[in-house]
């Protein structure tokens, strides 16, 4: 679905209102139909969208302060689990528990707004008996297992809830109850594009870098006018007139039939895909640089992330997901399945320490998407594997000035 952002004067009102109900602070954003809070930093996210209204917001905020007092502490996730798939069941358990003091009604008119129709689960506790086998049904396949019963994935989910309600954080229910959260697990289906939008409060067994504020800002001011002119061209195929021949070799007064092309121009917000290596040797410098960078992207022009490597691959545009994605392991860019995207830039983040054989996977990768321009940012002055080149532009941006470099000049070359 598409949603149209409130008017700026709309939106600067509504925030003013909801900062002063609220001890936490309120960003909104006119890029995704989600909700969402920070437990690190004390910020709840807010869709700034139609056809949401002033109500529809008070009692998402509401909702979400809750989590600061349900959850309390982020849960830290072994890695042989999906960091995506964890942190959108994480949060669907948290809302469930926080829904059940909520207006049933209420959310419903927000899903129903928003067209989150898997979001329905997290209203369980309203549910009847009859209602939780039909939720169930409905979401097999795109929410849950195929191949797991209904009685099954009802049976695990009263388990579940009633065991995380025996503590006082979501973080001290994983460490106890492992074995009932891999059971939990194992209910949902695993392809990760299902969990896009999910930030929820999960994080990671392992430790991640934020990106600097100023490099963010810095990023975010030169792409802000990023714009991409956009022409369409339409043919009055049935126009009958005088056709004027400048070389005045033909009757003036004469009728024929000719075609009047009209050429409309628009300007529109570029397209970016950015796949990003999330190994270990990223760690540090690189990884607060690509984020920084990444995080513009997603605030100011149309973005999606790749984020892939041997233990995640995550595909998505949420801003608090790769902020808090580690950098761990090996590349496994071989283990990527090329697709057709279609986009106008296709970047790759990475210090191309790769092998011959995850070369040739990001190679497969690059050929296979549909881009105007398709680049290797390298964040360490690496000329490995020249064979990339009849694929991608390779640049070096491993300094904040070479970056900053290649960001203004990316904007004038469109």
């Amino acid at each position: 679905m598409n949603f149209k952002p409130f008017p700026f004067w709309k939106s600067h009102i509504i925030k003013s209102k909801l900062t002063k109900s609220t001890p936490y602070r309120v960003i909104y954003q006119s890029h995704t139909p989600t909700a969402y809070s920070n437990l690190t930093t004390n910020t709840i996210y807010l869709p700034f969208i139609e056809p949401l209204e002033y109500g529809d917001l008070v009692t998402l905020l509401k909702h979400e302060e809750k989590h600061f007092k349900v959850t309390k502490k982020p849960a830290y996730i072994s890695t042989r689990y999906n960091i995506a798939k964890a942190q959108k069941i994480l949060n669907i358990l948290e809302d469930i528990i926080i829904n059940e003091g909520e207006s049933r009604s209420r959310l419903e008119r927000i899903f129903k707004k928003l067209g989150t129709d898997s979001e329905q689960i997290t209203l369980w506790g309203h549910f009847s008996e009859e209602e939780k086998k039909k939720i169930v049904d409905k979401l097999k396949g795109e929410l849950f297992k195929k191949d797991v019963s209904t009685e099954k994935i009802i049976e695990v989910m009263e388990k579940v809830i009633k065991t995380r309600k025996k503590y006082d954080s979501l973080r001290e229910f994983v460490y106890r109850e492992e074995s009932v959260f891999d059971e939990y697990y194992r209910i949902f289906v695993d392809k990760s594009e299902k969990y896009e939008r999910g930030d929820g409060p999960c994080e990671y067994d392992s430790s991640y870098y934020r990106p600097e504020t100023g490099i963010v800002k810095t990023f975010e001011k030169i792409l802000r006018n990023f714009n991409i002119k956009s022409s369409e061209i339409f043919y009055e195929k049935n126009y009958i007139g005088k056709r004027i021949n400048r070389s005045f070799l033909e009757n003036l007064t004469e009728i024929k039939p000719f075609k009047r092309t009209k050429e409309i121009l628009e300007m529109k917000r570029p397209k970016i895909i950015i796949l990003l290596d999330c190994s270990g040797s990223m760690k540090g410098e690189p990884e607060k640089l690509a984020k920084a960078f990444i995080v513009a992207c997603l605030r100011q022009i149309d973005c999606k992330v790749i984020a892939h490597n041997q233990y995640y691959h995550i595909e998505t545009d949420n801003e608090q997901t790769i902020i808090k994605l580690p950098m761990t392991g090996d590349e496994w860019f071989n283990t990527i399945n090329p697709k057709m995207y279609k986009t106008d830039i296709l970047a790759v983040i990475t210090d191309m320490n790769i092998s011959d054989e995850e070369a040739i996977g990001l190679r497969r990768f690059g050929e296979a998407v549909k881009a105007v321009r398709k680049y290797i940012l390298c964040v360490r002055n690496n000329s490995k594997h020249e064979e990339l080149n009849g694929v991608y532009r390779r640049v070096y941006i491993g300094e904040k000035e070479k970056f900053i470099d290649f960001v203004k000049r990316l904007v004038y070359q469109f």
